[in-house]
């Protein structure tokens, strides 16, 4: 049996409310859940199993067939999002056309959402619903058997489809094994942010306690932690792969005090050489845990702020305030630590002047980088429900989208009060009031190490710049 799993490119990427001269300037980020499965399949099954990060290497369809072709699999695995699924079903009707007889798998957020809007798709046989690593290799170890009994999977048989009762999540997150990254063009990947000249992410738990209005939660409300000697293991092996930077791809990494203090005090026992970045909340931390991440490696941390009012943040329901915001800022800068804030504007009942001060907010609290978007209700969130209720929207738009896939499909905003080209304009302000400032741009350049680094960010601040 031979396995192969594919990471689709963003040929057709569902326009989102995030200009593209953020998204081109990202960089790239491994697909860890494609790595995970492999790994887990490698170690619980003799198959031989391949990954082609199709994003990455900028492959097009002719080189996409080739590569299937050589690879010659029996099935094929594809992560899906609402957002790629336009790429994701050309990519399986290519795998179709190499071999009708090859049996193709979707799994990633959008089949745990609409999974028999998935399975209706001609070329898609079968989906994974939830976590993915004991479904999709029970999966492919009973392909021709009866699979009414595997838990967490949709399935076509006989032009019917089936929808099995959902997998439990996996509660002992060290029995997974690490992530295949030998299957990786690790060469490939990096971030426009990222010390290092490569870098790769892993995460510490799953789930996420917060109930935000505008989150799904793919990995559900109970979080479940890995041991700190668990993490720390896959670090050394990340180092010993030549990867000296690691993004903890978390929901919140800061969840639980004495696993981010185990967790690094772990790395300065063993003495690792790493630099590391997580995604944390306001309420979430203090100044031991902020000096003890710096002191472990940790170089940045992610805060996702959203809103620069009481009043919005409320709205969406955040659970902080502007003032916990300031003093967070204040705090982790004075440990050293590199800040990002993430803001959305144009959230439910949001009027411009609370837009306006959102953005100067973002630059009171002066994080080193800062990343805006239009609040875009996402499906099955309580955003999305909340704008069907009160007839913000006309219609399921995403429920239509998932049974009727169109490349010319644009995500609805929130548009009470704004029109989607007030918040367009609204938006390239807030980059531009924030990025274009004198201080920022000094700032930058007297950080910058190298050549290159100052080339990738020169070449982001022209595409800012010249945006309208």
């Amino acid at each position: 049996m031979k396995v192969l799993l594919i990471n689709p490119t963003l040929k057709n990427m569902i326009t989102t409310c995030l200009p593209k001269y953020v998204e081109e300037e990202r960089g790239f980020y491994p697909p860890l859940g494609l790595a995970l499965i492999a790994g887990y399949l490698e170690n619980h099954t003799p198959f031989k199993v391949e990954i082609i990060d199709a994003l990455a290497e900028n492959l097009n369809s002719q080189e996409l067939q080739i590569q299937i072709q050589q690879a010659s699999p029996d099935v094929v695995g594809i992560t899906t999002t609402t957002f790629t699924l336009i790429d994701v079903l050309n990519i399986a009707n290519l795998v179709k056309n190499v071999n009708k007889n090859i049996y193709v798998v979707l799994g990633g957020p959008h089949c745990g959402i609409y999974p028999e809007e998935t399975l209706s798709q001609e070329s898609v046989d079968a989906v994974i619903i939830g976590e993915g690593e004991i479904s999709f290799c029970e999966l492919v170890k009973h392909l021709a058997d009866d699979k009414s009994q595997i838990k967490g999977i949709g399935f076509k048989s006989n032009g019917k489809i089936f929808i099995n009762p959902s997998q439990e999540y996996v509660q002992d997150l060290d029995i997974l094994p690490f992530p295949a990254r030998h299957l990786l063009p690790l060469n490939r990947y990096y971030s426009i942010h990222g010390q290092r000249e490569q870098m790769t992410t892993m995460f510490s738990s799953r789930g996420c306690p917060y109930n935000c209005l505008f989150c799904y939660h793919a990995f559900g409300r109970k979080v479940r932690f890995r041991s700190p000697e668990n993490v720390v293991d896959e670090i050394q092996e990340i180092l010993n792969l030549g990867i000296k930077e690691v993004f903890f791809f978390d929901d919140l990494f800061t969840v639980k005090k004495d696993m981010v203090m185990g967790i690094c005090d772990e790395i300065m026992k063993r003495k690792l050489e790493v630099v590391w970045e997580i995604r944390a909340r306001i309420n979430t931390v203090d100044r031991e845990m902020l000096q003890k991440l710096k002191q472990a490696g940790c170089i940045r941390v992610s805060y996702g702020v959203e809103a620069g009012t009481n009043r919005i943040l409320k709205v969406l329901r955040k659970g902080i305030t502007t003032e916990q915001v300031i003093d967070v800022f204040k705090l982790t800068k004075s440990t050293g630590l590199i800040t990002y804030a993430d803001f959305m504007i144009g959230s439910p009942s949001e009027t411009k002047d609370e837009i306006l001060q959102t953005i100067h907010f973002a630059q009171k609290i002066n994080p080193d980088f800062v990343q805006f978007t239009i609040t875009t209700p996402y499906p099955h969130t309580d955003l999305y429900q909340a704008g069907l209720d009160k007839k913000i929207f006309k219609e399921d738009y995403w429920l239509k989208f998932a049974q009727y896939p169109a490349k010319d499909f644009i995500p609805q905003v929130w548009n009470e009060n704004l029109s989607y080209d007030e918040l367009i304009e609204l938006l390239n302000y807030a980059y531009k009031s924030f990025y274009v400032r004198p201080q920022f741009i000094l700032k930058r350049m007297l950080g910058l190490k190298s050549l290159k680094d100052f080339l990738r960010y020169a070449k982001a601040a022209v595409r800012v710049m010249k945006s309208k």
